[in-house]
């Protein structure tokens, strides 16, 4: 492996390792991002909840049914979830928590407040016939049955005029109407000591008097503690309602600024990303640069390698040709002489077989004179044979008389005998040599 690509894969590294790191840090931006506008629309639902609190609360008062009061109930149970949601969301700080905390409270408040609200409501009734207001139209309605069973005009007009003030102050909740109800009571007391009515009709006048007296000031009581505990209750919700702006205002800028700062970050990733993808692509073209220069030198080499190796064994089947041409005793073949190593060898090869050839040559030379000269000897011993043998005829008969002299040239035979096998021995030397060569 090259310098060039062990560099480019550390950068390479290098550069992973940061994209690693800045993707992750988006993706924590983003996060942050996503889960901060979840806490503003969280919040955004806690205000949605609160309206519809106040709703239900208004519809309970305009209907007076359980109904109403069983949905206000559900819906307060879905607003304190909300809360719980948003104040478990990873990206509300600690000011967020206690604000929301403080928002949990104030709507518990408005909660206990309704409640009161709704008890001394129920209490009144949630009708004519119900609770103080059923005990109230019982009372009047007894009273003017004995009213009109008695015949009396004007204390008819009194009882209707006691019914007037009571639907005055229920459907308009002043004081004014109480007095009204009070001073038309009086008189009517008064007016009922000095009637002529009996004993019996006054008392029971008296107690019924005394009934619906006692229940009006009951119903005009639990119609003050209603409002009381209504004000209460809209007090606690505003209360509530205060902070949730703001607060949602500040999820939302802390959203935006999430949401920009990803934005950011993810421009400067790309950037990034593409001034790496650049830089990398610069390095691989570099790299495939060097690599195809390194692949054609080791192709050149390669090439060059191959045609020196051809060139080696061509020298060498020549070589081996010319030792061929040598072993069939040509001392005439030459082994070319190339510029590689194998024409030392072929030189070497060319001056042994020059060397070879002299001695040779002169080995022939030695030989032809070694024969000429056995020729002569030869030639010699055959006449001294020729001429022993005619000396021995001479001898022969001259045996008695010339016995050293026979003797003599006995001996003078048998080394003419012992040259001539000499000289065929040098022959046969020759021969021989002249078949090697």
């Amino acid at each position: 492996m090259s310098a060039m690509v062990r560099a480019a894969i550390t950068i390479f590294a290098v550069l992973a390792v940061i994209y690693v790191g800045t993707t992750y840090y988006l993706s924590q931006r983003v996060e942050a991002a996503r889960q901060l506008g979840l806490l503003a629309t969280t919040l955004q639902q806690f205000q949605t909840q609160l309206l519809q609190l106040r709703r239900n609360e208004k519809d309970f008062l305009d209907r007076k049914t359980a109904a109403e009061l069983n949905k206000h109930t559900a819906n307060y149970e879905k607003t304190l979830a909300v809360l719980a949601r948003a104040r478990a969301n990873p990206e509300a700080a600690s000011d967020d928590i206690a604000v929301l905390d403080n928002l949990s409270k104030k709507t518990a408040d408005y909660r206990t407040a309704f409640l009161e609200a709704a008890k001394q409501q129920t209490a009144l009734g949630f009708d004519e016939n119900s609770g103080l207001q059923g005990t109230l139209r019982k009372a009047v309605r007894e009273l003017e049955s004995v009213v009109l069973k008695l015949g009396d005009t004007d204390a008819e007009v009194r009882v209707l005029s006691f019914r007037r003030h009571e639907k005055d102050f229920i459907l308009r909740e002043r004081e004014e109407y109480v007095k009204n109800f009070e001073t038309v009571m009086k008189d009517f007391k008064e007016r009922l000591a000095n009637s002529k009515f009996d004993t019996a009709s006054q008392q029971r006048i008296s107690a019924l008097l005394a009934t619906y007296d006692t229940a009006f000031h009951e119903f005009a009581v639990g119609t003050r503690a209603v409002n009381t505990a209504v004000g209460a209750a809209r007090a606690a919700a505003q209360a509530a309602e205060d902070p949730v702006a703001a607060l949602v205002a500040k999820g939302t800028e802390r959203s935006a600024a999430a949401e920009d700062a990803a934005f950011r970050t993810l421009l400067i990733s790309a950037v990034f990303l593409v001034a790496v993808l650049g830089g990398l692509s610069i390095l691989l073209v570099a790299t495939m640069r060097a690599a195809n220069a390194t692949l054609a030198e080791r192709i050149l080499g390669q090439q060059k390698a191959e045609d020196e190796n051809e060139m080696l064994n061509n020298s060498v089947i020549s070589i081996l040709q010319a030792v061929n041409q040598l072993s069939q005793r040509d001392l005439t073949a030459r082994a070319p002489v190339t510029q590689d190593i194998i024409g030392t060898v072929s030189d070497s090869i060319n001056a042994l077989t020059d060397e070879t050839a002299k001695v040779l040559h002169g080995v022939t030379l030695i030989a032809g004179l070694v024969e000429s000269g056995s020729s002569k000897v030869k030639t010699q011993a055959t006449l001294v044979s020729q001429t022993a043998a005619d000396e021995r005829e001479s001898v022969n008969q001259m045996i008695g008389s010339l016995g050293d002299a026979s003797s003599a040239m006995t001996q003078v035979a048998e080394l003419a005998e012992q040259s001539n096998r000499s000289a065929e021995q040098a022959t046969q030397a020759t021969a021989t040599a002249l078949d090697t060569v």
